[in-house]
């Protein structure tokens, strides 16, 4: 049985390379280098409270227990119940020159952070799925915010058409006052000829033509009238087509904003993953 580092090459030139893997692997790993029955040298400059020291015996069922026994590499990790932190470990067995198991050199690695990156872009996936979901609820109220002003600019559009063809009514009220002034005039000149005959036909003459001024002066106040709501419809067609447009854009830059989230999302997951696997 191998009592020393220095009895085997592999082991030998893992212990020197240990300063250099420390400083390639970062912080929070440990290094272990053990024969068969007991760990020859354990360097552990972290803060993980492992028990393990130098000399003591390989528990049956750890890492480098099992890579011997087992003449494998193992590969587990370790949940963050036992020493606080998930560690993961990876146990490689090492043999003589005649094929023999002698032991084996074992690192364990922190995942902490990659536990933090994993919970931060699980955290951010899910912020972003709720952010998504409340942006198209949104652009689903203005798409039928949008659809409602539409219509109402299509109703405000035909009312103002309706309007219009009232020009063609008030165009025929006014000939017919027209007429009627012409006829109440006829009337007063052929109820003058008749003298006292005509007199009664004289009076309903002058009704007439007061039933021609009135009409006139009706008409005029109706068309200004009509004018006016014209004039309402208008600005009220115009401000509905602004903010139909207003929509449009909120609706298209909704769009862009969700498309943006998606793709943070997608990194978010991709994340996640490089996470699990470490």
């Amino acid at each position: 049985m191998i009592t020393s580092i220095e009895q085997n090459e592999i082991m030998d030139a893992f212990n020197k390379l240990i300063p250099q893997l420390k400083i390639i692997l970062e912080d929070d790993t440990i290094f272990g280098i053990n024969n068969t029955e007991y760990c020859l040298k354990l360097v552990n400059d972290t803060n993980i409270p492992m028990k393990g020291k130098t000399g003591d015996k390989l528990s049956p069922g750890s890492g480098s227990y099992r890579a011997i026994h087992e003449k494998k590499v193992i590969n587990a990790v370790v949940p963050k119940e036992v020493y606080g932190v998930p560690i993961k470990t990876i146990a490689i067995p090492i043999s003589d020159n005649k094929g023999k198991i002698v032991g084996n050199i074992a690192i364990a690695k922190s995942l902490k952070k990659q536990e933090e990156i994993f919970e931060l872009s699980k955290n951010l996936s899910e912020a972003l799925n709720q952010i998504t979901f409340a942006i198209g609820n949104i652009s689903s109220g203005i798409q039928e915010s949008g659809k409602s002003s539409e219509n109402i600019l299509n109703n405000m559009n035909h009312a103002n058409d309706r309007t219009r063809d009232t020009d063609s009514v008030l165009e025929f009220i006014r000939n017919v006052a027209n007429q009627t002034n012409l006829l109440g005039l006829n009337a007063a000149i052929e109820a003058s000829r008749a003298g006292d005959a005509g007199r009664g036909f004289s009076v309903v003459a002058q009704e007439i033509r007061k039933l021609s001024s009135s009409s006139s002066q009706s008409i005029k106040k109706i068309e200004n009238v009509i004018k006016e709501i014209q004039k309402s419809v208008a600005t009220v067609t115009d401000d509905v087509d602004k903010v139909n447009e207003n929509f449009q854009e909120q609706a298209a830059a909704l769009e862009e904003i969700t498309a943006a989230i998606n793709e943070i999302n997608q990194t978010a997951k991709v994340l996640e993953k490089i996470a699990v696997k470490f």
